[in-house]
């Protein structure tokens, strides 16, 4: 995919293999060290508002904290931050993590937790680890996909990790998230001459119902994921002639939906105004999207019986602003 981007290859074998309890050992002065946690989205390309749009509760609410050993036997930390008011859906924030032995560690982040109903403790680790990653599953797709006005509450799920050398001279430590879901920004031109009203919109098979908290470089979906389709009615949304509508958001987990081999492309889209306009592939020649990119779906209106798609994926912007949304 055009705006997929490399990550480095992560696997979680060995990790908290020998005790899923925290290491309560105490370090001494010398053998100790106060790391400052500096974590971030990712953010690329600064587009302006005009042209994309980002919900204001896109940020982060609270951070899981996990620091363990290089040969990752060993758990040092596994500690919960909840952000105060004054920095709820930050990009940024900073951790102090005390009593950090010296030497190579692996620092784990897991942020918004609470989006996707875990608490990720080091007894809940070990018992979601599959084939030597960190597995989650959503089978009754309780917790996405979801609308933008419905992540108010706790936010979207986001990992990073790095690797980092700690001693006296080396106690800050940068460490990236990428949100673990893809969104969607759908808007309709209407490039007729008369008022329309959106009603329903519909989307192909391609919502998934696992994904990888950590995943292995591209891979983002399990083999195993199942799909469904994704209906929204009663949308009522006026759009005037010759405008185009403010973007409708929507959050789904990474998705491998057309697979080798299939006969029917899943990316696909129908809508419904005062005419039904059948589904229609968004996505041709396009096999999956991969966690923390942005598709930019546009669907122009321009008689009674003719509907146009115009797609593309972008990193996710950096942007804040106010947004409509799916009902």
């Amino acid at each position: 995919m055009s705006a997929s981007k490399n990550i480095i290859v992560l696997t979680l074998v060995g990790l908290f293999s020998l005790s899923a309890c925290e290491k309560s050992t105490s370090f001494g002065v010398e053998d100790s060290v106060t790391v400052t946690l500096n974590i971030g989205t990712v953010e690329k390309n600064p587009y302006t508002k005009a042209s994309l749009d980002v919900s204001q509760y896109e940020g982060i609410r609270t951070l899981r904290v996990i620091v363990t050993d290089d040969n990752k036997t060993q758990i040092y930390k596994n500690e919960k931050v909840v952000l105060g008011t004054d920095y709820q859906n930050a990009s940024k924030y900073q951790v102090s993590l005390t009593d950090i032995p010296k030497g190579d560690l692996y620092f784990y982040v897991i942020a918004n937790e609470e989006s996707i109903g875990k608490e990720y403790n080091s007894e809940v680790l070990m018992q979601n680890i599959s084939n030597s990653k960190l597995l989650y599953k959503d089978e009754e797709y309780y917790y996405f996909p979801r609308k933008g006005q419905d992540i108010e509450d706790k936010g979207l799920p986001m990992s990073g990790w790095t690797i980092a050398t700690v001693d006296k001279n080396k106690t800050n430590v940068a460490i990236d998230l990428e949100r673990a879901v893809t969104k969607i920004s759908f808007r309709v031109e209407n490039a007729t001459d008369g008022e329309i009203t959106l009603q329903t919109v519909e989307f192909g098979k391609f919502f998934g119902d696992r994904f990888y908290v950590f995943p292995e470089a591209q891979l983002d979906v399990p083999e195993d994921a199942k799909y469904k389709n994704q209906s929204y009615s009663e949308i009522d949304l006026a759009i005037s002639a010759r405008t185009i509508s403010d973007p409708l958001s929507l959050y789904l987990y990474p998705t491998y939906a057309y697979t080798e081999g299939g006969t029917d492309n899943p990316y696909t889209v129908a809508i419904t105004t005062d005419v039904e306009y059948p589904p229609q592939v968004f996505a041709p020649n396009v096999n999956s999207f991969r966690r923390n990119t942005q598709i930019n779906i546009l669907a122009r209106i321009t008689t009674t019986a003719g509907i146009t798609l115009d797609f593309n994926v972008t990193d996710w912007d950096s942007y804040t602003v106010d947004v409509p949304d799916f009902k």
